[in-house]
């Protein structure tokens, strides 16, 4: 069996003694399976001829100092469908399928067709005009909530989901769409 490793050189382990740097003080080829000895400051360690810290692991002792970049463990981006498992699983929520669509509870449902029935609502008041929100010179007629309570407001810069062309039709709008501003009120 041979190796690169001499007694006294200088080595380097960035997995398992990341930025400290090791020197030899061993190197007997008789001993298995871990014939190199490494002393990494007041930590001794021992290794494979190839340079791996235990049987069938990968070489991580070098002769050269080294960095490890780009490697992560991150878990991916959950899915949609696997939210929808964990919800339907999950004994918290009262779920709700309607139209084979899985809402976390009846009032969510009920807040998530409002403010579909409102968005709709919306355009047809506003004729299709949309608001241009990197435009913060002009104001923006809005309704929102303010501490559970649905107000009208101005705004200039802040998005909002219902916004209005003017003031007129933001007011005719909350006074004829009250009901529907009631049940979206959760997502407002």
């Amino acid at each position: 069996m041979k190796t690169v490793f001499r007694k006294g050189m200088k080595v380097y382990d960035q997995i398992y003694e990341p930025d400290v740097k090791g020197e030899v003080l061993d190197v007997n080829l008789d001993i298995s399976p871990h014939p190199i000895t490494v002393k990494f400051g007041s930590c001794v360690r021992y290794y494979t001829a190839e340079g791996c810290r235990g049987r069938n692991q990968i070489r991580t002792l070098s002769t050269s100092p080294y960095r490890i970049e780009g490697f992560e463990q991150k878990a991916p981006v959950p899915t949609f469908e696997e939210a929808l498992d964990w919800l339907k699983s999950n004994k918290y929520y009262n779920t709700l399928i309607r139209d084979d669509k899985t809402y976390t509870s009846t009032e969510m449902y009920i807040a998530l067709e409002a403010l579909r029935k409102l968005v709709i609502l919306r355009d047809y008041y506003n004729d299709g005009w949309k608001p241009d929100w990197k435009d913060d010179s002009t104001t923006k007629s809005v309704i929102l909530i303010v501490n559970e309570e649905i107000r009208c407001d101005e705004n200039y810069s802040s998005k909002r989901t219902l916004a209005f062309k003017s003031k007129e039709i933001r007011n005719r709008f909350f006074e004829e769409q009250k009901e529907l501003l009631e049940m979206a009120k959760p997502l407002l």
